[in-house]
């Protein structure tokens, strides 16, 4: 079953196409499930304004995949997602709003961290040697996953530490950990990848072989072509098979949050 579960949408303000153009890209290419996961949106605007969709929007958004769900269910089962941020600050509240606008899964995307007060927080791609960010960064994480909200964990390598080797492979552990004792997956970001970006991490990847977390390996397309492109594919599974990944093609998600 080819399943694809981290998919964006024009509303997140860095993507091209249409939604309707995705899902006909998947069901050309032999897709069983297709899943829009957009940036979500947040109750607060200081950070992520001019790259996520606002909050009057996921009506929006909810409406356009919705309507594709129904128009192509003969050929394709489309789902409605979010790629969240996790902000303990703001979580209650933001899950009231996606469970209000009838998204049906989560997965966790965390760029940012900090958030535990108003205006206080750190960008994950930003550089950094400090011990103490990798540390917040894992424990923000780990409590993101024990909520229960999330289906899989995208590109959990992002945050951009530059310290000692060691103390990364021992906060990693415990990260990986966490996502293993709940069962949820740890996805291998194509849009990384095939982009030379600072993920896929190796020395992340390599514990997480260690250990034998499941991982799934995600498209994180925001651009048509990026559904299913053949030439992207070898150089994934390249990837998984150096690092002895134990990958799974599919996940279940919930009808509703």
């Amino acid at each position: 079953m080819l399943a694809s579960y981290h998919n964006h949408t024009p509303l997140c303000n860095h993507a091209d196409g249409s939604e309707e153009e995705y899902v006909l890209h998947a069901i050309k290419h032999g897709y069983s499930v297709f899943g829009f996961s957009d940036h979500a949106p947040h109750l607060f605007s200081e950070a992520l304004s001019a790259s996520r969709m606002t909050p009057d929007e996921i009506s929006v958004y909810a409406e356009r995949v919705l309507s594709l769900k129904h128009k192509y269910r003969d050929f394709i089962d489309v789902r409605l997602g979010l790629e969240l941020e996790y902000y303990p600050y703001y979580h209650k509240k933001d899950m009231e709003l996606y469970r209000r606008a009838g998204i049906e899964y989560l997965i966790l995307g965390q760029h940012l961290i900090g958030y535990r007060e108003p205006g206080v927080y750190n960008n994950s791609f930003a550089e950094t040697p400090k011990n103490e960010n990798y540390t917040e960064y894992v424990n923000q994480c780990i409590e993101a996953l024990g909520t229960g909200n999330f289906c899989y964990f995208a590109h959990p390598d992002v945050f951009r530490y530059r310290g000692d080797l060691d103390f990364y492979r021992e906060e990693s552990d415990r990260l990986i950990l966490a996502a293993k004792s709940l069962d949820i997956p740890l996805e291998v970001n194509m849009y990384g990848l095939v982009d030379g970006r600072h993920y896929p991490n190796p020395a992340f990847w390599d514990r997480v072989s260690r250990f034998g977390a499941k991982v799934i390996l995600g498209r994180d397309a925001h651009k048509v072509i990026r559904v299913h492109n053949e030439s992207e594919f070898p150089a994934a599974y390249r990837f998984i098979e150096k690092h002895k990944l134990d990958l799974i093609e599919s996940i279940d998600i919930p009808d509703s949050l």
